[in-house]
């Protein structure tokens, strides 16, 4: 699972996603950072799956 990292308009810190997949991000200072291994979250909810 894998989340875009980046600034709004205001300069606040926002998170979109979640992706299955990386995310191309625009050259805007935009990161994507992955948030847990593939399969272990439920990809239309984000939901972790039970240890």
């Amino acid at each position: 699972m894998n989340v875009t990292v980046t600034r709004d308009d205001t300069g606040r810190i926002v998170v979109y996603g979640p992706h299955v997949t990386p995310a191309i991000a625009p050259n805007d200072g935009a990161v994507t950072v992955a948030i847990c291994p593939p399969g272990a979250a439920d990809p239309t909810t984000g939901t972790l799956a039970e240890a």
